[in-house]
């Protein structure tokens, strides 16, 4: 098979496109304005010059706001705290504990008499929470039993402290 040379107006036409392509594509040096007719060129074919793309963003150092007179912070007042051990506090039940602390009580004892080097309560604390998590719920029962027991003795004796707080009883006995 044979292969033709392009004509020589093939050639021209062809370079002829190029230098057109580029003409139009390549934005024009600062000194010469875009001719119009490339501006609605590239604008028909939806192309952007190296101007119409969008700018990187520049790193920014994020300053501290600025105090104005009305937005300056103001000292807060200080809410009055209530004293630890106040009267009415002192004569109020004591929530009981829940069933791990007894088990902790009894576990203690047991621990440091099969450990007595381990005296950070960290690592009895660690031991005995393991334990407890291992242990089966059978094993738990009696220490449910008593925490039960307990909370019940305390609801008694919180409905009793309420009627006298309601009854009024207790700031009588302040005086």
């Amino acid at each position: 098979m044979q292969t033709r040379e392009p004509s020589s107006q093939v050639i021209q036409s062809l370079l002829l496109c190029a230098a057109l392509l580029c003409f139009f594509l390549l934005p024009p040096p600062a000194s010469r304005p875009t001719p119009l007719y490339a501006r609605r060129v590239r604008e028909k074919c939806g192309m952007k010059t190296r101007s119409q793309t969008t700018p990187k963003p520049l790193n920014t150092v994020r300053l501290p706001p600025v105090e104005s007179p009305r937005t300056r912070s103001r000292p807060k007042p200080k809410p009055e705290t209530r004293k630890k051990g106040t009267l009415g506090d002192l004569r109020r039940p004591k929530k009981p504990p829940t069933a791990f602390f007894y088990f902790m009580e009894d576990f203690r004892k047991t621990f440091q008499e099969e450990n007595p080097s381990v005296k950070a309560m960290q690592d009895v604390g660690k031991a005995c929470g393991e334990k407890w998590n291992k242990m089966a719920f059978e094993e738990k029962v009696k220490y449910y039993d008593l925490a039960t027991e307990r909370r019940a003795e305390f609801e008694k004796a919180m409905a009793q402290y309420n009627k006298k707080k309601i009854n009024g009883e207790l700031s009588e006995e302040l005086e």
